[in-house]
């Protein structure tokens, strides 16, 4: 599955998918309230709405998703996958809208029933909840830039974690670290090393950025 971004400019799970016994049908991500939540992949706003304090979305003759994300905004692509972000502080999309990905459609907060302020990403092949056919982000989110993570950005920042993805798509184990412009691997330094094009952002960009 190609075109798909991490809705967060600096992505960091805190909760994987199927941890609160299978239920957790999503990925948790870390943020700050107020944080830009992103488009994952071009498409067209297909629901916006959520009550703040239970998370029960109403779609016009009734109450749906009563599983407290909060304020919710879904995002639909031309083959029918379903992205759904929840527990929003607010929006910045209407239904209807046509987005690119990376394009900022809410803001990171705690609406629904949850402990703290961070960003709920659900991708779904359906809008039911119960038995609706659902992907864990986690597999094919990384696999492009976000508009944040340039390669502008890539060539500015000093230290990045990166990981090096083969040439069948699939990642290899461990992680490189890129000090001053020099790769290491596992405190060794290496020759040799990849374009950017045979790179995948997994991390963010950051220097104290730590993988979960």
């Amino acid at each position: 599955m190609t075109g798909v971004i991490w809705p967060a400019v600096k992505p960091r799970v805190t909760e994987e998918a199927g941890t609160r016994n299978g239920t957790h049908t999503g990925i948790d991500l870390a943020a700050e309230r107020g944080d830009p939540v992103l488009a994952p992949f071009d498409g067209t706003v297909v629901f916006v709405g959520g009550d703040g304090a239970s998370g029960r979305l109403w779609l016009g003759d009734r109450w749906l998703y009563p599983n407290g994300q909060g304020r919710t905004v879904e995002i639909q692509r031309a083959d029918g996958l379903i992205s759904r972000v929840g527990h929003l502080e607010g929006y910045n999309v209407r239904v209807g809208d046509k987005v690119r990905a990376g394009d900022v459609t809410g803001y990171a907060g705690d609406s629904g029933y949850s402990t703290g302020v961070h960003i709920h990403w659900e991708l779904r092949w359906d809008r039911a909840w119960n038995g609706g056919r659902w992907i864990n982000p986690r597999s094919v989110a990384p696999t492009t830039f976000t508009a944040q993570q340039s390669l502008t950005t890539i060539h500015e920042e000093e230290d990045m974690l990166i990981n090096l993805r083969g040439k069948t798509g699939s990642h290899k184990a461990g992680l490189y670290l890129f000090k001053g412009g020099k790769a290491t691997y596992r405190g060794k330094k290496q020759s040799g090393f990849p374009t950017l094009s045979d790179l995948t952002i997994i991390a963010g960009l950051f220097k104290e950025y730590k993988l979960s």
